[in-house]
């Protein structure tokens, strides 16, 4: 979870912002469908793990202010 939420300083209009990162892509765009479906999250932004390490690894200030804030809520394997 990244966003508000994760920062602390959500408020009632605030969505749920969650990051899925699994091997591959395939896997986490299924993930985000699924999570979508159920509505527990409002955006949620399917990655590969190459792909992610690659953004984390990257100047952007958006990625790096993400990576920072970011809570875990499930890690794989348990």
């Amino acid at each position: 979870m990244f966003g508000s939420r994760a920062r602390g300083d959500w408020d009632g209009y605030s969505d749920i912002d969650l990051l899925v990162i699994v091997d591959d892509q395939a896997a986490a765009d299924l993930w985000a469908d699924r999570l979508l479906e159920a509505g527990v999250g409002s955006d949620v932004l399917p990655v590969s793990r190459g792909c992610w390490q690659s953004w984390v690894a990257s100047p952007s200030p958006h990625w790096r202010a993400v990576r920072s804030q970011a809570i875990p809520l499930l890690r794989w394997p348990p």
